[in-house]
């Protein structure tokens, strides 16, 4: 879901970049596109609390792209500073939240073309339920520009072998389905 999020703000992006016709070595940045949504019902995570649980998400993204001198894309980069997740469970009169996608970047290295090399990385906290070790650190992952969106957006992707070679470090090996952490925070008084 956060991936189709961000190649639609990316589509949005590029598109707005294109009509405003960017010149070489540009950096074009979108602020604030709202991306909150919600509340919506966690059906399965109501089911195991016995209580309606729904989540919402609240704040912005940054968009910041740079092109080289001859009009490629060299990096992709979305913050959402001050962005957050929010579990709420109305009978009970609880909630909580937490920060909410870390900061994400596409790199293409030389610029963005089929074939091309490209280059993610994310930084940050992923998921921070109650009771549960944080999901955050840093992910690197090398992959290939195989083609581009009728607005100009690259698409990437990573074969088995990439993934296989990601690197990872922080707290990024959830070992179980947090839905009971989810439960027990919010029938804390």
């Amino acid at each position: 879901m956060r991936r189709l999020l961000i190649a639609v703000i990316a589509a949005l992006a590029v598109t707005l970049a294109v009509a405003g016709v960017a010149t070489a070595a540009d950096v074009v940045r979108f602020s604030r596109i709202d991306i909150g949504f919600g509340p919506i019902l966690k059906a399965n995570v109501t089911e195991a609390c016995g209580f309606d649980v729904y989540v919402q998400g609240e704040g912005y993204l940054n968009v910041t792209l740079q092109y080289d001198s001859a009009g490629r894309l060299l990096r992709e980069t979305y913050s959402t500073p001050g962005a957050f997740v929010t579990y709420t469970a109305p009978t009970m009169g609880t909630s909580y939240r937490f920060s909410w996608l870390p900061r994400e970047e596409f790199i293409y290295p030389g610029g963005a073309t089929i074939g091309g090399p490209a280059v993610y990385r994310s930084t940050g906290t992923i998921v921070n339920h109650p009771g549960e070790p944080a999901e955050a650190g840093v992910v690197v992952l090398s992959g290939t520009v195989v083609g581009f969106g009728p607005d100009g957006e690259p698409f990437v992707d990573f074969t088995d072998d990439q993934i296989a070679d990601v690197f990872a470090r922080g707290s990024l090996t959830r070992a179980g389905d947090p839905t009971e952490s989810i439960c027990n925070a919010l029938t804390a008084k």
